[in-house]
Formats: C-alpha cells, structure tokens, sequence
C-alpha cells in the first residue's frame, strides 16, 4: 500500500512544484516584456 500510495503524492507534489515553476516563468517573462518596452517607449521619447 505504501509503495503504491507514494508515487501519486510524489507526482502531485511535482504538479504542484511544475505549477509554481511556470507561474515564476510567467511572472519573469511579464518583467522582461515591461522592462523590454519601457526601454522602447523611452528611446522612442528621447
């Protein structure tokens, strides 16, 4: 029972660590994006 129960919580904790890696990706590809056109708008202003 135990060998069986262990993988599953093994692969929920995975979904849950894969869930918080691709929202930290998501997060850091937004900054990127606002950092990329605040750049943009200030080399269009100047």
């Amino acid at each position: 029972m135990n060998s069986s129960s262990r993988p599953i919580v093994n692969n929920t904790f995975m979904s849950v660590e894969r869930i918080q890696y691709l929202r930290f990706v998501a997060i850091g590809i937004l900054f990127i994006s606002i950092v990329s056109n605040a750049a943009c708008l200030n080399e269009f202003i100047v």
